[in-house]
């Protein structure tokens, strides 16, 4: 199997959770690729207007999807999250063997077929590919959905074991990463909205590449957030610390930004990308226009209101604290000049 396939689905194997897409395709799957190393950093999914977040035991009945992809179950509009799991496996199928497991003339035939559910494991394409590959995606494109495994146990297959040993990552950088996060340090809302922008907007994917080795070298879950204990295994792997649980406590308290019990993968990023990356000119007056929405150079209550308050209330005291902590000449509004020096000081310290 080309390797290129390996990493992709290594990289993609983040199944749904908490969504059920509902229209899981290859059409509906970006790829990104590292320029200078020619190999994926990512996949990213889109077109969610189908999709719809579910609880369990909840069963849905819309019958949606792709006759290629559908879940059999979906025909009889009667289904949950599940069907993503048989999508999946079926995407998994057609990058193995370069054949959809269900094939027809049209879209009816197709379809006749998928309703059936067999599945043939005995084509020539199959012959070499491994009886891990093989055991996945039988569990995957299991017909009873009862008896399908779920996301969870998706990832948690041996077959991707084989891809976690080939993660190259140097103990140093692991070292790095841990030691940055340790000293991170956020002191205003207005500067964490900054940064926030600036990962999310501004920094290449080139410059997160060893970042992501690092999150899924400590994400043993594979569920896409760290946990207390991950970031605690971390340190006793890693530095061999005599205090990892303190270690672990601290981290969280600086980098855990929202208090979900949890870093999330931008919260990691965050706090673990190059510091040089982040406050440099250019960088810092591209997030300043962010806020600065009317242009004049400076960045009002109302204008700190209408980024940081969408979706939510900002009380007025909040407000003016958040411009006290920044506002150093005391005229009720934040210049650049103001705004570098939040951005650069406590970081650089």
């Amino acid at each position: 199997m080309p390797i290129v396939i390996v990493r992709a689905l290594y990289i993609g194997k983040t199944l749904f959770i908490k969504y059920s897409k509902r229209d899981l395709k290859p059409e509906n799957i970006l790829v990104e690729i590292d320029q200078r190393q020619q190999d994926i950093t990512s996949l990213k999914i889109i077109d969610f207007g189908t999709s719809r977040p579910f609880k369990k035991n909840q069963k849905l009945k819309d019958t949606l999807g792709t006759p290629y992809y559908i879940a059999p179950e979906v025909l009889k509009e009667k289904y949950d999250e599940k069907c993503d799991v048989w999508s999946c496996g079926v995407i998994m199928y057609i990058l193995l063997t370069g054949c959809p497991p269900f094939d027809g003339r049209n879209d009816e035939e197709i379809l006749k077929h998928v309703k059936t559910g067999n599945v043939d494991y005995n084509i020539e394409q199959l012959r070499h590919i491994s009886s891990q590959a093989k055991s996945l995606l039988k569990k995957m494109l299991t017909y009873d959905s009862n008896n399908r495994i779920t996301a969870q146990m998706a990832l948690e297959h041996p077959w991707f074991e084989n891809f976690d040993s080939q993660v190259d990552l140097r103990s140093e950088d692991m070292k790095k990463i841990l030691t940055q996060m340790n000293e991170f340090r956020i002191d205003c809302k207005l500067q964490q909205a900054a940064i926030h922008f600036i990962v999310n907007q501004l920094i290449s994917k080139e410059d997160v590449v060893e970042l992501r080795k690092v999150f899924m070298k400590l994400d043993k879950n594979n569920d896409g957030k760290l946990s207390y204990s991950e970031i605690v295994e971390g340190y006793k792997n890693y530095f061999g610390s005599l205090q990892p649980e303190l270690d672990g406590k601290i981290i969280f308290e600086k980098v855990d930004t929202d208090k979900s019990g949890f870093i999330s993968y931008e919260e990691f990023i965050c706090a673990s990308v190059d510091n040089s990356n982040i406050i440099s000119e250019e960088k810092l007056q591209k997030a300043f226009r962010l806020f600065d929405k009317n242009g004049d150079g400076m960045i009002s209550a109302a204008e700190i209101k209408d980024i940081l308050g969408r979706g939510n209330l900002i009380d007025s005291e909040l407000l003016n604290s958040i411009i006290k902590e920044v506002d150093l000449n005391g005229d009720g509004e934040i210049s650049f000049e103001e705004f570098k020096r939040m951005m650069r000081e406590p970081i650089i310290n």
